[in-house]
């Protein structure tokens, strides 16, 4: 759509060269990062929404999965990922480091900040599934998926996340 062509256009480079993560011992945890870790999400989404029988459009499955972790470019402008230049935090193997000039709010609803900041209308299941891709891995989730009824697209976007950053981490899922 024309909204997504704006903020594409608009985070330019930025959006091409973010890190997924900021540690070696985290998924793709360099240059071109999050492109990659997006993909393979997507990749991995769309096989479960199939495996699964999934009645979601294609349009859904590619503004989630390609935009699940669009803050981790940072804000509007600044980058959220700085190169580390202390040695402690280097020999730690932390490679980046959070810039304290970002603004910052948890990656899902930074992400969904920046997706209606460029007018890009998020449908239930893409809000819910952004929003909540953390799965039960973060605390303030765990109510939701305990007191509600989830969506299985947030399930299945979660799924594909955590399937691609352990591939990207060389490991499998039976290794977590």
């Amino acid at each position: 759509s024309e909204a997504v062509l704006k903020m594409v256009d608009y985070f330019d480079e930025r959006i091409a060269i973010t890190p997924a993560s900021s540690r070696k011992s985290y998924h793709l945890a360099c240059p071109g990062g999050l492109c990659q870790h997006s993909l393979n999400v997507l990749n991995n989404t769309a096989k479960l929404v199939k495996l699964y029988n999934i009645d979601i459009s294609t349009e859904s499955i590619l503004i989630s999965a390609l935009f699940h972790d669009l803050a981790k470019v940072g804000s509007l402008t600044e980058d959220r990922y700085i190169p580390a230049t202390d040695r402690w935090r280097i020999e730690r193997g932390e490679i980046y480091t959070i810039n304290p000039k970002s603004e910052l709010l948890p990656v899902p609803q930074m992400s969904i900040f920046l997706l209606q900041h460029f007018e890009i209308k998020l449908e239930h299941p893409e809000f819910c599934s952004i929003l909540y891709n953390d799965g039960l891995y973060v605390e303030e989730n765990q109510s939701f998926f305990k007191k509600f009824k989830v969506p299985l697209f947030c399930n299945i976007l979660h799924m594909a996340d955590l399937i691609s950053s352990r591939q990207e981490e060389g490991k499998s899922l039976l290794d977590y």
